[in-house]
């Protein structure tokens, strides 16, 4: 679940009973109490986990082989998602093949957006973060890489206060961890680009971003966004971009010139 606007927004199914029945439970998080729910009844399989992003919610629906799943519809039914402000869904997709292979024989049980815009989901037991993107065209999520973590599959959060931390458990021994997801080489050597020009995390900094082919592949922060306040940036924190437009503003003329408009 993910806390919201003073509420605990969960993800709640029936799992291991069949027919598979889920639906979404809200508490107060000063109070505890149960105060709405919205069922999706017999719908889209059980939905293990869920999640605000752009401006909609998202959802995992498992669906396993054996106990707990239908005769005919295996792990590779396990679906993904989109949902508009009353829950009426707009896209959803599957997962890639290398990446329920893994989940094999349950499913999807954790899943979280990351703050550079990727899509990331565990099974159900393996050390492990599958880190995807939405596909441009098609129904097939798109496997980005496989990230060894210290969990055991189930649930993950990210801590967006600017820690980089991600939350996972595991559940044999009831422990909760917090540790920052391994970076690539390219997304260590930009780190170290940042540290070198901004080593003073208590002065003014910057938010950096690197992007290939349209895609996100690095976005990062370092410093503080207030004197006054002290307040640290994050990837999340609202800039003035200044005279930077300037360019893009220039180019978009002469585009609209070119093309007589």
């Amino acid at each position: 679940g993910i806390v919201r606007d003073g509420k605990l927004i969960c993800a709640h199914s029936n799992h291991s009973d069949l027919p598979m029945t889920s639906s979404v439970e809200i508490w107060d998080t000063e109070t505890l109490q149960h105060i709405d729910s919205h069922s999706f009844g017999i719908l889209y399989g059980s939905l293990t986990w869920m999640d605000r992003h752009d401006g909609y919610w998202w959802g995992g629906f498992a669906h396993y082989d054996g106990n707990g799943g239908y005769p005919d519809r295996d792990h590779t039914y396990t679906t993904v998602v989109k949902f508009d402000d009353d829950w009426r869904r707009i896209e959803s997709w599957v997962f890639p093949k290398e990446v329920l292979d893994r989940f094999k024989p349950h499913s999807t049980s954790g899943g979280a957006w990351g703050p550079d815009g990727r899509l990331y989901c565990t099974g159900h037991d393996r050390p492990e973060i599958y880190a995807l993107a939405l596909p441009k065209a098609g129904s097939i999520l798109r496997h980005i890489r496989t990230i060894p973590f210290p969990i055991e599959g189930q649930a993950i959060a990210f801590d967006f206060s600017g820690t980089n931390l991600v939350y996972g458990i595991v559940r044999r021994q009831d422990k909760i961890i917090a540790a920052p997801l391994p970076k690539t080489g390219e997304q260590a050597a930009i780190d170290t680009l940042l540290d070198e020009a901004f080593p003073n995390p208590e002065a003014p900094g910057a938010i950096a971003m690197a992007m290939r082919d349209g895609e996100i592949v690095y976005i990062g922060a370092r410093g503080i966004a207030n004197t006054e306040t002290g307040q640290q940036l994050t990837p999340d924190t609202p800039t003035r971009i200044a005279s930077a437009s300037n360019q893009f503003t220039a180019m978009a003329v002469l585009v609209l010139k070119e093309r007589q408009q």
